[in-house]
């Protein structure tokens, strides 16, 4: 297996017929169990493991079993076509419109409700919101806007810093990419179909269907047919925070309950797992305690008993640490190239005359990527200029540039190294809440300027760490022999199938109950939140960045990354962040899950047993866990599809 995953697999196409039509049916089949159980109980069902299993089986029965290149093409797309659910925007653009919520903050004498533009959501009085339509003409303003960039600009700026970072981290500096090691493991253990392979892979799904019944099944299936939630295991965490709180106000403390989060210290780097708890434990342990014991931030006001890690986490980080994960990412993506200026020297000779492998890999030119780029950027900051007011955009001309191609350059090499080495993007575990642009800059810039309005915080504007998730994909490509070109084709494809299927299945649930409301209780609880922190936002009733702080951090950064090298010690400045930025129960059951499997497991089987199983060990639980959670939202959607029809 490891011969394998270190030599390079021929690229052969995965858009095929077969994979065509399995991205059909999910957009078709399991998309709209994905979006009622998203909006009913915020769960996910793994659709992708559904689709792959499905058709994998099926090919097989028909005697023509799919290469490896197709497997993977249905198991990335299928489960992308069933979670998307673009089409959200509209109830929640008509939600900021009429929510009483706006209309009880002010901008400059006019309530937010008021001064939501109309490319943004239509008048209230539209008939687009009070019969709840998407077809309806009041909305092509807003058609006019969001897919342009979501669905054209913002993937073409993604898929260029993907093939540079994946120049730069994949084929240069070869780090790991420890997920999509397990996510090859799925591909090939389905594909090839190696008895002893399988063998683990089926042992390790049926645990994670046992565990997963016991953590997910069972609370989602009592509740649903007896109106008792029964928990045997804490759902996410096991919250000890209460027992400290009395001698550490402010720190958090627990341990994660998925089996997935232990078996995940299997397959990252010991030395990042031990980056990763010290961070978290520096941040979410002592540095909260310390916020609170010298009153940084107050007793009563931001720290109160019983709020438990949830609610510290988001408090604080808000409050404080935003400012401090700003001034270490720009630490973390400038340091190690400096210090490695080698690697991008390297990565930019390697663009500009492209190898023989590099150019059979799909890799694009260094002149294509910068134009590209640029040109993608330069289109996005148009759009912003066009929307937003004359005054914004003479006095504040700098902003889109400083942000669209400056920051979404840096958070992309930062979240691309993250992945590559932890697993986890660093940025996606920052969004608390409001849904903040990377790192919560955007924000912060515009509390920070004397700017008052609406329609900058509304205007699309193409900031995106998106390009790692390419530059994942990339890898992924490499790891399943598939071509980048396939990968990137089918993507499209994939959106527009599930543009369009999304767009008819919202019209459907929205004409069956307002949204949100008792219909979609999910959303009856997460939209209020999200809602108020959108216009705590944009009314700045949250002061949040410190230019000291962000300097200090960043200067503390570059020392963690520059005195381990010179010392030669074993530790992760991108670990340190990531852990910091994520809640301690996480961290912690990670790195006793690496104690364990290197520890315990690794010497009792062997070092061969833990070279090529324990990424199929991993991908067996990821799907049974998966496996049990959809089929238990399933029978809840089964139970619920009655009471919702309005007759």
């Amino acid at each position: 297996m490891t011969e394998r995953r270190n030599r390079r697999l021929a690229l052969e196409e995965g858009l095929t017929i077969n994979s065509i039509l399995a991205i059909i049916y999910a957009a078709v089949v399991l998309q709209p169990a994905a979006i009622y159980l998203t909006m009913t109980a915020g769960v996910t069902i793994g659709a992708g493991y559904v689709a792959v299993l499905l058709f994998v089986e099926l090919a097989r029965l028909l005697g023509r079993p799919l290469r490896r290149a197709e497997v993977f093409i249905i198991y990335a797309m299928s489960g992308m076509a069933a979670m998307s659910n673009y089409f959200m925007a509209m109830p929640w653009n008509a939600y900021i419109r009429t929510s009483p919520i706006s209309h009880s903050f002010y901008i400059e004498g006019k309530t937010v409700a008021e001064l939501v533009p109309v490319w943004m959501a239509p008048p209230a009085g539209s008939e687009a919101i009070t019969k709840r339509l998407i077809f309806h003409p009041d909305w092509i303003p807003n058609l006019l806007v969001w897919p342009i960039t979501s669905f054209i600009i913002i993937p073409i700026m993604d898929i260029m810093l993907g093939f540079l970072a994946a120049q730069l981290y994949i084929e240069v500096e070869k780090l790991p990419f420890p997920m999509q090691q397990v996510d090859a493991a799925v591909v090939e253990t389905l594909s090839v179909r190696e008895p002893r392979r399988m063998r683990a892979f089926t042992i390790a799904a049926a645990l994670g269907m046992a565990y997963g019944f016991v953590l997910y099944g069972l609370p989602i299936i009592t509740e649903t047919f007896m109106g008792i939630r029964l928990t045997i295991i804490p759902w996410l965490w096991l919250d000890l925070t209460s027992g400290i709180e009395r001698y550490l106000p402010g720190s958090t403390l627990g341990v994660a309950t998925d089996l997935t989060t232990f078996l995940m210290g299997w397959i990252i780097p010991f030395n990042v797992v031990v980056s990763m708890l010290i961070g978290s434990i520096a941040l979410n342990f002592v540095g909260n305690h310390l916020l609170v014991r010298f009153n940084i931030l107050k007793r009563g006001i931001d720290w109160f008993p019983n709020m438990g890690i949830s609610g510290i986490t988001l408090r604080f980080q808000m409050k404080f640490w935003a400012s401090v994960f700003v001034g270490l990412s720009i630490a973390t993506a400038l340091i190690p190239l400096i210090r490695r200026r080698e690697y991008i020297t390297s990565t930019f000779r390697s663009l500009s005359k492209l190898s023989k492998a590099s150019r059979e890999a799909g890799y694009l030119p260094l002149k294509v990527i910068i134009i590209g780029y640029l040109a993608a950027s330069f289109a996005s900051i148009a759009i912003f200029y066009i929307l937003v007011s004359p005054e914004f955009r003479t006095t504040y001309w700098w902003f889109p540039l400083l942000l669209g191609p400056g920051w979404t350059f840096i958070v992309t090499l930062v979240a691309a190294r993250s992945i590559g080495l932890t697993g986890y993007n660093l940025f996606a575990a920052t969004g608390y809440g409001y849904t903040a642009s990377p790192a919560y800059v955007k924000e912060g810039i515009l509390l920070s300027i004397p700017y008052q309005g609406l329609d900058a915080w509304a205007a699309p504007l193409a900031i995106s760490q998106g390009g790692a998730s390419w530059c994942a994909a990339f890898k992924l490509c490499q790891l399943t022999g598939t071509k980048p070109i396939s990968y990137i084709k089918a993507w499209f494809l994939t959106i527009f199938i599930s543009f369009i299927t999304s767009m008819l299945y919202m019209q459907m649930f929205w004409a069956l109950a307002p949204i949100p409301s008792a219909s979609y209780p999910f959303l009856s609880f997460q939209w209020p939140i999200t809602l108020m922190f959108w216009n705590l936002w944009v009314t700045k009733s949250i002061v949040m960045f410190q230019p000291i702080v962000i300097i200090a951090s960043f200067i503390i950064g570059a020392l963690m990354d520059i005195i381990p090298a010179v010392m030669h010690l074993p530790f992760s400045l991108i670990g340190f962040v990531v852990g910091a930025s994520t809640p301690m129960p996480n961290s912690l059951s990670m790195f006793i899950g690496a104690l364990i499997g290197r520890f315990m497991i690794r010497r009792r089987l062997g070092e061969d047993w833990w070279r090529n199983y324990r990424y199929v060990m991993l991908a067996g639980v990821f799907l049974g866990e998966a496996l049990m959670v959809g089929i238990s939202a399933t029978l809840m959607l089964m139970s619920k599809a009655a009471w919702i029809l309005p007759f």
